[in-house]
């Protein structure tokens, strides 16, 4: 096994290691964040700039044009004389000083007057003959000398109106750069790709580079990072000129010129590092000799916990961080101590689990197994010959009761495995709960009568539910089924139903065993019954489990409520009100008769397949009394 390295080297490197680290992540996120800032601020700035220069390039063509059109209504309604024909006499004395005064006015180099393509008046230099394409204000020319100058043309019916400007406006807009930087400029491009504003640093365009331009102008590229026409990373933005047609405006500034500012704060946050490092070496070789020892005497303390000896508490020393861990330690040994008995009583849940298994086991085997046995057994003797009519109907009548009991056993278990897989289908609809709890109450009175056991109800209140109401004559069925069952006689039951607010309140209460304060939170629980081995009453603990899971779905709930044992118990169902805009009530809803299976079912037939055999038989109820045969 490979030696460690002792405590006070390990917390030194520790130290040094997280001074080291911290150092590199904040220099690399100021760096970082700084350069994202530069960038996003260059890149607002170049989009901003040709944003601003089209703007402004716009608004000064979109002025002339106009002007020009407003001229050519003063002109036409001041110097022209309609004829007969439809058309228009220029008066010449009126033209010539007001075409001459408008081109001064704008300052153009050259403006043309025509009327039906003849020429009415020029004043100035010749205009070209040229017009701004489909679209646009202007047309960009180059002249002989190579001057860079506008065309315009204004229209008002058959007159026309073109003038010739020169570059001078249109240069003062791209002559501040101020808002960039040394190597940043912005500038207008042509639809040749050819460069319409001159350039800080001078520098010419072969035919591959102005066929780039173009493809940039064209598709309006804003806001991104690539290599410029001059081969340097730069921030770029083109914007096209509609005004000029596909001219565009077009700016660059470049990336290193942009992010030197971050370059400048890496170097100082470099050397400002190395001190703080240097300096956390210090403290930390201080601070790692102050902290050992008591650690040591901790770590020595803490072996008795690998003992067991959770009790005693580790002793506490040192700076104020190891008091902490010593704490930390002693609770952990409470907390071990804990863990160690909620693991103990772990495992005897299991083991009650696991025996509430075998005991369910146990009762769905005895429970589907007696039915039977009185069915196979009646089923055997009835095959005779001779059988009185008497025995005839009796047996039938017994085979009939356990195949039902059975069936009902078999519909609980079905019924908790569609719960439990989610599966347990409703149909909803308006019922009368007064009349199903009544119709339901009809179904088990033969069961009560037939343990002396008096149903006393309270079923005044008529209003509806929205349910199903062969689920909800279930939970009727279950509830006063177990009430039954639970009932020693001579009992009594006491159904209510009435109505709270907005809701419906079904109570059964009985006279009966009761349900002991220890087991009352678990009555609605699978499989749990108050003591399955030692009573009498038959069943599996699905019942009430049904029924609670039946009400939820109808959006109710059920409560148990009992004083404890022999002192009866009351299960109240709650069930939203339902009031619908028409009233429907449904019809009867059939329902099973419903009777559990009687010990007495399977002494029947014993009794009967003994004498067929030749054998004197006398039963008993029990093996404390007897009872005549």
């Amino acid at each position: 096994m490979r030696r460690a390295l002792p405590l006070s080297i390990q917390l030194l490197l520790t130290f040094v290691g997280l001074l080291i680290g911290m150092a590199a992540v904040l220099t690399t996120s100021a760096y970082t964040s700084l350069v994202a800032n530069l960038q996003a601020e260059a890149t607002r700035r170049v989009s901003l700039a040709t944003r601003t220069r089209e703007q402004s390039l716009s608004q000064l063509f979109l002025l002339r044009q106009q002007r020009a059109e407003g001229f050519l209504t003063s002109l036409e309604s001041l110097c022209a004389e309609p004829l007969e024909s439809g058309r228009l006499a220029w008066v010449e004395d009126c033209v010539r000083p007001m075409v001459d005064e408008f081109r001064k006015s704008e300052r153009a180099l050259g403006a043309l007057l025509t009327y039906r393509n003849r020429r009415v008046r020029r004043n100035g230099q010749r205009v070209s003959d040229q017009a701004p394409p489909p679209g646009a204000l202007a047309k960009v020319i180059r002249t002989a000398g190579g001057n860079v100058e506008y065309v315009m043309k204004a229209s008002r019916g058959e007159a026309a109106l073109k003038l010739q400007f020169d570059h001078e406006p249109v240069e003062k807009v791209f002559d501040d750069h101020s808002a960039f930087g040394r190597s940043a400029e912005v500038f207008l491009i042509d639809s040749g790709g050819q460069f319409l504003t001159p350039l800080i640093h001078a520098w010419s365009s072969n035919p591959a580079q102005a066929a780039g331009l173009r493809s940039r102008c064209r598709s309006g590229a804003d806001e991104f990072v690539d290599f410029d026409f001059s081969g340097v990373k730069s921030f770029q933005s083109f914007r096209p000129l509609e005004v000029l047609g596909t001219a565009c405006v077009g700016a660059r500034l470049r990336y290193d010129e942009a992010l030197a500012p971050a370059e400048q704060l890496r170097e100082d946050l470099f050397q400002r590092v190395a001190w703080f490092v240097a300096v956390g070496i210090v403290l930390s070789l201080v601070a790692a000799h102050w902290i050992s020892a008591p650690v040591r005497r901790l770590a020595l303390s803490a072996r008795k916990l690998q003992n067991g000896q959770f009790e005693r508490p580790l002793p506490l020393g040192g700076p104020s961080e190891v008091r902490a861990l010593g704490r930390a330690f002693n609770a952990m040994s409470d907390d071990l101590a804990e863990l160690v008995a909620k693991e103990q009583t772990a495992r005897r849940d299991a083991e009650d689990a696991n025996r509430s298994k075998d005991d369910f086991l146990a009762t769905v085997s005895h429970e589907l197994r007696t039915p039977l046995t009185a069915v196979l057994g009646w089923a055997h003797m009835l095959r005779g010959d001779d059988v009185p009519t008497d025995r005839l109907r009796h047996g039938l009548a017994v085979i009939e009761r356990s195949a039902r009991a059975q069936s009902r056993l078999i519909d609980d278990l079905l019924d908790v495995s569609r719960i439990v897989s989610h599966r347990l289908q409703m149909v909803r609809e308006p019922v009368a709960l007064a009349q199903l709890v009544d119709a339901a109450l009809d179904q088990v009175r033969p069961q009560a009568e037939a343990k002396q056991v008096e149903i006393l109800t309270d079923l005044a209140d008529c209003a509806l539910v929205l349910g199903d109401p062969r689920r909800l004559d279930q939970v009727v069925c279950n509830l006063v089924a177990n009430a039954i069952k639970f009932s020693e006689p001579p009992g009594q039951i006491r159904v209510r139903l009435k109505r709270a607010d907005r809701h419906m309140v079904l109570s059964v209460s009985d006279t009966g065993v009761g349900i002991s304060s220890a087991f009352l939170p678990h009555v609605f629980e699978w499989f749990r019954q108050a003591d399955a081995r030692s009573r009498s009453q038959s069943g599996l603990g699905l019942g009430l489990g049904i029924v609670r899971h039946i009400v939820q779905l109808h959006g109710g709930s059920v409560r148990a409520e009992s004083l404890g044992a022999g002192e009866g118990a009351t299960f109240t169902v709650t069930l939203p009100v339902h009031e619908p805009g028409t009233l429907v009530l449904p019809g009867p809803q059939p329902a099973p008769p419903s009777s559990d299976y009687r010990l007495d079912a399977a002494r029947e037939p014993v009794k009967a397949t003994l004498e067929g055999a030749g054998a004197s038989v006398e039963t008993v109820a029990t093996a404390s009394r007897r009872s005549a045969p």
